[in-house]
């Protein structure tokens, strides 16, 4: 049987799997063979449509993206110096950057990269500040940008939002951001999400209104998956299903700190 393109056979060998299971078949009587590991690129979608399960057997493990991304992390917590690494680290959709701004970063004088930190902007009036590289930590440069701008009015949204993704704060910068949050317009709100709240000084988190969050009920997240991943068969999205025996105890998932300003 010959195909137009790879992509049409792939979804042709799921819906033959699909078939024959439902006749009876079990899935462990299932194997497919390819002549190059690039042909799994349009056979491993076409099986997770249709539901499948499915190993890949005789695959390095450094073709996995997942591992790959680990070790950028881990290799830059290792050698901070590492540019490969780093590059990497910050190519992640996490931080919402594009090439461009890799690249004109990376173009900069050493003595200029200093001076430049990372922000994200997803709006005129919200500011994402993630943890800056080589440390993986919140710069006080950072936290000065947000004393900077915090004080001007939104021009769009009703208040300013800024949102501090980690609470690893260098020691000058959490200092700084004490001095905002003793005296915040009343027109801006600081998020400061955290997974231990002591890693906080203690007089940030005397200024802070603590929010804590609690797991999402299973129903809640199949409800969801429904919703915004209608090709997902039902029976993807009860394999994404997380026993309610290993669910942490509520109100210890994440802890998210917020300076009410």
């Amino acid at each position: 049987m010959e195909f137009a393109a790879f992509e049409e056979e792939a979804q042709w060998v799921a819906g033959e799997i699909e078939r024959l299971h439902e006749a009876g078949a079990p899935w462990r009587s299932f194997a497919v063979l390819y002549r190059k590991h690039t042909h799994r690129a349009q056979l491993v979608p076409a099986l997770r449509r249709q539901g499948i399960p499915f190993v890949i057997r005789k695959a390095s493990i450094l073709d996995n993206t997942l591992v790959r991304d680990l070790l950028a992390w881990l290799r830059l917590i290792a050698v901070p110096a590492d540019n490969v690494a780093c590059a990497r680290v910050l190519a992640a959709p996490y931080w919402g950057l594009e090439p461009r701004d890799l690249e004109a970063r990376e173009g900069l004088r050493e003595t200029d990269k200093k001076d430049t930190r990372l922000f994200v902007q997803t709006h005129p009036d919200v500011l994402v500040i993630p943890p800056d590289p080589p440390q993986m930590m919140i710069k006080v440069d950072q936290v000065r940008r947000v004393i900077e701008t915090i004080y001007y009015r939104p021009g769009e949204a009703r208040e300013r939002v800024y949102i501090f993704t980690k609470s690893s704060f260098m020691k000058e910068a959490a200092n700084s951001l004490l001095k905002v949050l003793e005296e915040p317009p009343e027109f801006a709100t600081i998020f400061l999400l955290t997974e231990n709240p002591g890693e906080l000084l203690p007089t940030i988190r005397s200024r802070a209104m603590i929010i804590t969050l609690a797991a999402l009920p299973a129903e809640e997240i199949e409800r969801d998956l429904a919703k915004y991943r209608p090709e997902w068969a039902p029976r993807q999205r009860r394999w994404r299903r997380v026993p309610e025996r290993r669910a942490a105890p509520r109100g210890r998932d994440r802890t998210i700190p917020c300076g009410q300003t």
